[in-house]
């Protein structure tokens, strides 16, 4: 009772904080033109008011704009949609609708395929079960035509992905900077796992697949035969309940991707884990992984090349319980984070794998992170407001600079795991800032570990936080406010650890 009274305090603080964070988070959208869609609807009418619909949405797709927005009404659709267009970071390209406006497939593998930059996808189900022992391989299938340039702003909210021969949603080739969130996956891998039960070959079923796998870069599908770098995607607030493989499987290639604040159950594969990183740099934290055949999270990718994949993931404050297993699969080191997570009942051990003498997942995490010292500041340009204001603890000086791209740098002095950023924005309170933070070593090769926005309400410091980061440089790159191109802030604090 001790341990189910523990999980409902996390889960309960899990919800409050990703309430908190959906309000902060939210970026304000361009209005643009409404378009609806149902099943009874015909593709002759205007498709622009309730009362004259499309019937198909792909219909909708192909007219839809930046700012767009199309609804759909309840209903099944027997359809194949792929992207037509980009959006933009201010006016995405939305498909919304209701749980019960499921859409079914019209015969292709691939239910729903995008391959363009910023689009929401928010409410509604696919649905991959065509009948009892036939099903659509991917339902929501996101791939990069362009060479080293995949797909970015994609979010995909409170939506349903269920009976899939397959994967249930894939983030493939270049696929960067997306958001999986407040979804639920239920009956991923029914090929390779009917019913639940593996059915001797192959073990394709995973909810959420981010990546391509070693065996696959030169399977012609992708536009390069190389790694593939599908980095900093966030997955947060789902529930998944594969029967099938993995709940999130990060392959070799992509690193950066957070994954957290998921409830993860129902994995079927002895082999692997609830929550798999066979990339490097990953972090797993705030999930709940519990009832799978494999383990809990399993760490360690594949050795290609002469270069070992699946090192320097992190792995801490998750709640990891029955698996049979065991707790943590150490396949790999060195690993980053390991450390406070709540464990029981693992059957194979709370630590296991090729290194599990290595790790104590639930070790106390020590060493917070704490404020970084700044030994240099310089940026791309100012109106004669300095970057140097930005570390005098005064919010009434500021740094200011015009145009997409402008930058403000903080060298470090030397190398630090940097852990999370504190900005406050002038005029805070009176508009959205979109922006990115970044983290190099060099000032040459920069990881983005952050795109997102300011949340509109204060004038105060905000915290953006990240997966733990090595480099000696931190830089903050703007992109305009909700008013006009200038890009200013006021205060920066930054904090990690040696």
């Amino acid at each position: 009772m001790q341990h189910v009274s523990f999980t409902k305090t996390l889960r309960i603080t899990s919800i409050l904080l990703m309430l908190f964070t959906f309000v902060i988070s939210a970026p304000v959208f361009a209005a643009g033109t409404n378009y609806y869609v149902s099943p009874s609807g015909s593709d002759s009418n205007s498709g622009t008011s309730a009362g004259s619909p499309f019937q198909t949405i792909q219909k909708a797709v192909d007219l839809a704009q930046p700012g767009d927005t199309i609804n759909l009404a309840s209903g099944t659709y027997n359809q194949d949609i792929r992207s037509r267009r980009n959006g933009t970071a201010s006016a995405p390209i939305t498909l919304i609708g209701p749980s019960n406006a499921i859409i079914k497939g019209g015969g292709n593998s691939r239910i729903f395929e995008i391959n363009h930059d910023y689009l929401t996808l928010d409410g509604f189900t696919i649905d991959g079960q065509v009948s009892s022992s036939l099903y659509r391989d991917k339902l929501l299938f996101v791939i990069g035509t362009e060479v080293r340039d995949g797909v970015s702003g994609l979010r995909v909210l409170n939506m349903t992905f269920k009976n899939a021969g397959g994967e249930c949603l894939r983030l493939r080739y270049f696929a960067q900077n997306n958001e999986i969130a407040y979804s639920t996956f239920l009956n991923c891998g029914q090929d390779d796992y009917p019913g639940g039960e593996w059915a001797g070959g192959g073990k394709n079923g995973e909810a959420i697949y981010i990546g391509t796998s070693n065996n696959q870069w030169g399977d012609g599908k992708n536009p390069t035969n190389e790694p593939d770098q599908s980095n900093n995607n966030w997955v947060h607030n789902n529930f998944m309940n594969t029967q099938g493989n993995e709940c999130v499987d990060i392959k070799e290639g992509a690193t950066g991707n957070i994954v957290e604040y998921n409830e993860c159950t129902g994995q079927k594969d002895e082999n692997s884990a609830g929550l798999d990183s066979r990339g490097d740099g990953n972090t797993f934290r705030y999930n709940e992984t519990y009832g799978n055949v494999g383990g809990g999270v399993r760490l360690g990718g594949a050795l290609v090349d002469g270069e070992q994949y699946g090192k320097n993931n992190n792995v801490y404050d998750n709640i990891i319980y029955d698996n049979i297993a065991g707790g943590v699969k150490f396949m790999v080191t060195p690993q980053g984070k390991i450390c406070g997570n709540t464990m029981w009942n693992n059957t194979g051990g709370d630590s296991f794998g090729d290194f599990a003498n290595q790790f104590d997942p639930k070790a106390s995490c020590s060493g917070s992170a704490g404020a970084l010292e700044v030994a240099a500041v310089n940026a791309s340009s100012d109106d004669g407001n300095g970057a140097s204001n930005t570390l005098d603890n005064n919010l009434n000086t500021r740094w200011s600079a015009q145009g997409d791209g402008a930058w403000i740098r903080y060298d470090l002095g030397s190398t630090k795991t940097v852990s999370y950023v504190d900005v406050a924005f002038h005029r805070g309170d009176q508009r959205v800032a979109d922006f990115q933070i970044q983290v190099s070593n060099n000032t040459s090769n920069w990881t983005t570990v952050f795109t997102g926005s300011s949340n509109g309400n204060t004038t105060a410091l905000q915290t953006f936080d990240f997966a733990d980061t090595d480099g000696r440089y931190v830089r903050i790159v703007g992109f305009g406010n909700t008013q006009n191109d200038w890009n200013s802030l006021t205060e920066v604090d930054i904090y990690g650890s040696s």
